[in-house]
C-alpha cells in the first residue's frame, strides 16, 4: 500500500506533505519486519533519530513544529507528554519509501500459517474471546492445519494481534477464557 494515498490515516499536511501519527506509523513497520510493537517503535525513534524519516510535533491547539534528529536522540519525543497533549506525526512519504526499501517476511512459521487461516475464518478480525473462545479456536486451528500442533497460547495471541492489526483492527487479542 501507497501510505501517501492511505488519507484516512493522514494527520495532515506539513510543508505541502503528508504525515501519519507515529503509532500507527510503528504499526506498519511492526508489520512489515513481523516485530512487537514496542521493538516498532523503538525502530522508528532511531529511524528519527537518524533523519531518514522526519517527524513533525504539535501541542495541543499549538501550529506543528519539525522534531529535529537531534532531538530523538535526546529523548523519545513521542513519549514526553500524553496523547491528548502532544501529538507526533511522521512523514508517510518518508515512511513509505523506507517500507519499500524493507524485504518482505517469508511467508512460513506458525504465526504466518495461523494469520492465513485466520483470514479463511474471519475476513473482518478474530472476534472477541466472550465471543470465540480460544481454546475451541486453538482446536479449529489444529484441525484444520495438523503442524500447528503443539499450539501454545502466546502463540495464537500473537498470531491474532498480528492480523488483526493487518486489518487497522487491534482488538480481541485477549486468550485468557
Amino acid at each position: 500500500m501507497n501510505l501517501t494515498e492511505a488519507s484516512h490515516e493522514h494527520v495532515g499536511f506539513w510543508e505541502g506533505e503528508p504525515y501519519v501519527y507515529f503509532h500507527w506509523a510503528a504499526n506498519k513497520i511492526g508489520d512489515k519486519l513481523a516485530i512487537p510493537p514496542s521493538a516498532a517503535q523503538s525502530r522508528l525513534r532511531r529511524l528519527c533519530a537518524s533523519g531518514e524519516i522526519r517527524s513533525v510535533m504539535s501541542w495541543q491547539d499549538e501550529e506543528p513544529e519539525t522534531i529535529s534528529p537531534a532531538e530523538w536522540r535526546e529523548q523519545d519525543v513521542d513519549l514526553i507528554a500524553p496523547l491528548d497533549l502532544l501529538t507526533v506525526t511522521v512523514n508517510a512519504s518518508d515512511l513509505d519509501n523506507w517500507l519499500n526499501q524493507q524485504p518482505t517476511q517469508a511467508a512460513g512459521g506458525k504465526q504466518s500459517r495461523i494469520a492465513r487461516l485466520l483470514a479463511e475464518m474471519f475476513p473482518a478480525g478474530v472476534p472477541h474471546r466472550a465471543d470465540c473462545p480460544r481454546e475451541r479456536l486453538k482446536a479449529d486451528l489444529i484441525e484444520r492445519d495438523a503442524s500447528l500442533q503443539p499450539l501454545d497460547l502466546k502463540t495464537l495471541k500473537t498470531a491474532i494481534e498480528m492480523y488483526n492489526r493487518q486489518l487497522g483492527n487491534a482488538r480481541n487479542t485477549s486468550v485468557s477464557d
